[in-house]
């Protein structure tokens, strides 16, 4: 009884408090990972832009340089940690890249493998918790999707590997290596080595390599080994594909994309890619690099988003503190 009447009376307080909430009427964007008014000013001198020549002499508004601005390859080839041969400067999305790049092996086929499309039972390795972006894509190609829990060092590698070689259905695996959504998990160098060095039962297994959070640190800078560099020592520098944005540096609405592979691979892609783009928005191209300048240059720039998103982190887990700490454990 006496239970009972101090959960009505906990019910009656919290009732007040939502009411108090309620009644303020607070217009809140609860979106993730969509940067405040405050970064986004961050970015707007980069919109002035006057001179349209890059370094090699392109004219930025007209066609040419389907792989993008000579000085974006090389921007962009630190950011991903490849060579700028081995990097493709897309368009605002990092995310219609990995479609664009799945639809390929859909249609036409990887590594000389008869395309994915009509064959049955197709799989696709999911990390979880995971990017649900990542999800619905595979699922809507076809894929059945295959959950393997996640560690504080990445997905259960033992897991991974157990599934990716006893089945030739398996043609994939989603990877966020740092700062993995949603729970901040960085990428340990063992689990790079295994998912480099690992035999998986399909010759056309790939590795989609989301680094979506590479320069995104507050008070001190993670490093995640290089899968490029590990599948190549491995003999196997055809799995992986890099994907990277800046759109949580800049504008997500206006951003630049890129993705990395082996040089063979890259041009494979490119060679039929070209079929339905001349090229990609190189003016964009140019405000970025020209701006940013260098991985320098991005680094000070998240800095500046630090400076404002810090204090917003502080404050919300100071509230969780207070007024959660009851429900620890």
């Amino acid at each position: 009884m006496r239970n009972a009447l101090l959960q009505s009376e906990q019910m009656e307080k919290l009732k007040k408090k939502y009411e108090q909430y309620a009644g303020m009427g607070l217009q809140l964007d609860m979106s993730r990972g969509k940067p405040c008014t405050e970064q986004l000013e961050l970015s707007m001198p980069m919109l002035g832009l006057t001179d349209f020549t890059a370094q090699d002499g392109t004219d930025a508004r007209n066609y040419g340089c389907f792989e993008g601005l000579p000085e974006a390859r090389r921007f962009f080839s630190q950011l991903l940690g490849v060579l700028p041969e081995e990097t493709l400067v897309g368009g605002s999305s990092s995310l219609h890249l990995m479609f664009q790049a799945l639809e390929y092996g859909m249609r036409k086929g990887f590594d000389g493998q008869p395309c994915w499309t009509g064959q049955t039972g197709l799989k696709w390795i999911c990390p979880v918790p995971g990017y649900d972006r990542h999800f619905q894509m595979t699922q809507q190609m076809g894929f059945e999707l295959l959950a393997v829990p996640m560690t504080e060092h990445g997905p259960q590698m033992q897991q991974v590997i157990e599934l990716a070689e006893k089945d030739p259905t398996v043609k994939g695996i989603w990877y966020v290596p740092k700062y993995a959504n949603p729970d901040g998990c960085c990428y340990d160098a063992k689990t790079v080595a295994q998912l480099a060095q690992m035999k998986p039962a399909a010759p056309d297994f790939k590795i989609f390599w989301d680094d979506a959070y590479a320069v995104h640190d507050f008070d001190k800078t993670v490093q995640v080994s290089s899968i490029l560099d590990a599948c190549r020592a491995a003999g196997n520098e055809g799995r992986v594909l890099l994907f990277a944005s800046l759109s949580k540096a800049t504008f997500p609405g206006a951003s630049v994309a890129a993705m990395g592979a082996c040089a063979s691979l890259l041009q494979e892609l490119c060679d039929d890619w070209r079929a339905g783009l001349i090229s990609f928005d190189k003016m964009n191209q140019l405000r970025h690099v020209r701006f940013l300048k260098d991985m320098e240059g991005l680094r000070a720039h998240m800095r500046r988003h630090s400076e404002i998103l810090k204090p917003k982190f502080h404050c919300v887990l100071e509230i969780f503190k207070q007024q959660l700490s009851d429900c620890a454990n």
